[in-house]
């Protein structure tokens, strides 16, 4: 018999919760509450929040959770909502006893009593991928090829900045990497938008920026635009209204037109992270998505931007190119950046489904944007 009692979340365990997730997301706790809240007490794809926890003697000591998303295919015309997994954290003295195990099992279980058929991961690490593929029954279904433009001095600092934190090296060493981690992370937190904020609305440019997402009009460039048949997620007035309220991140949207827009293009930053990144980019015209791409990295002076590569045409690969874009052998390890996207069948049937037309578990039927994401 478990010694731990696993259940659905209620609202009594809300601040137990956000105290847990300081081992996942670390020492600001004070937004722990605000991005569970956003993420998923007020997503708006799901009645109750899909989220799971371990308890041992009443106190919350797990937590494996899922967010709501919507997905659409084909002619668009049918909606799918295929959870994706997120913020799973054991507190660490009950690590490595089973309980991650324990707790998605019965994850999966209650799952499929709500008649949930497949789940998706898009923020799996590397080792977690590994694990989930080999021994959970996950299976894959590619990864997120990240590309990034990256001014020398920051790819050696990022570098730094990883290999002091995977290897153990002389104790002086590790002082002095230290010390230099803790001044790019200080600066980090600087305004990573500053000159982007100071050098962008040049009169007369067609590209406009602003700190505010528009809905209304984002959603209608996505209509008029339409799609190419792939699985994308559904980018209506809900989603634009409800995904720029993460708590963890900033934003910046660069807007080509004024009554109608024809195209945008997001730029997301998390704090402590020198990282900027294209999150979704659209436009009516190659021609416009090239312009808003350089007005960015012209007027952002950024020290790296990333997006990820893995299902974009070539013609738009071609315009990050020139603008100076190559594949990513920096950041690895980054989930955002480099992860790992897998999928996990909850029926008895072993083929994986399809949606629109399109089969699940093939790349090339996906059009993936770093958007999809929850951690940005």
């Amino acid at each position: 018999m478990s010694k731990y009692t696993i259940q659905r979340f209620t609202p009594d365990l809300h601040g137990q919760v956000c105290q847990l997730q300081k081992h996942l997301w670390g020492s600001p706790t004070k937004l722990n509450p605000a991005y569970l809240d956003w993420k998923h007490l007020r997503n708006p794809y799901i009645p109750e929040p899909l989220i799971y926890l371990a308890l041992y003697e009443g106190h919350v000591v797990g937590m494996r959770a899922m967010f709501g998303a919507c997905w659409e295919a084909g002619e668009y015309t049918d909606k799918s909502m295929l959870p994706c997994a997120a913020d799973t954290v054991i507190e660490p003295d009950y690590r490595d006893r089973g309980l991650f195990q324990e707790l998605s099992d019965y994850v999966m279980d209650d799952l499929r009593r709500q008649n949930y058929r497949q789940i998706l991961n898009f923020s799996s690490s590397h080792a977690n991928y590994v694990v989930s593929v080999l021994t959970m029954g996950w299976r894959p279904m590619g990864s997120s090829e990240a590309l990034i433009r990256a001014v020398p001095s920051i790819s050696t600092l990022i570098k730094m900045i990883e290999l002091t934190s995977r290897f153990k090296i002389a104790s002086k060493v590790q002082a002095v990497s230290r010390k230099a981690i803790r001044k790019a992370r200080v600066a980090a937190r600087i305004n990573a938008f500053a000159h982007l904020d100071r050098n962008a609305n040049v009169q007369g440019h067609p590209v406009k920026l602003s700190r505010e997402p528009k809905p209304e009009m984002m959603a209608d460039l996505i209509q008029r635009l339409g799609g190419d048949g792939r699985i994308r997620h559904v980018r209506d007035q809900t989603y634009f209204s409800w995904r720029f309220g993460n708590p963890r991140a900033s934003y910046r949207f660069l807007y080509w037109g004024d009554r109608d827009l024809d195209g945008y293009m997001i730029l997301q930053n998390t704090v402590g992270d020198p990282r900027i990144n294209i999150v979704d980019w659209e436009g009516a015209s190659l021609e416009i998505r090239a312009s808003l791409l350089e007005a960015a990295v012209a007027w952002g002076h950024f020290g790296i931007v990333c997006t990820w590569g893995t299902t974009l045409f070539a013609s738009v690969i071609e315009i990050l190119q020139q603008a100076g874009f190559t594949a990513d052998n920096i950041t690895t390890d980054a989930p955002n950046r480099s992860g790992q996207f897998m999928l996990k069948e909850l029926g008895t049937n072993e083929t994986s489904g399809t949606l629109g037309g399109r089969q699940l578990l093939d790349h090339g039927h996906w059009d993936l944007r770093m958007i999809y994401s929850d951690g940005v």
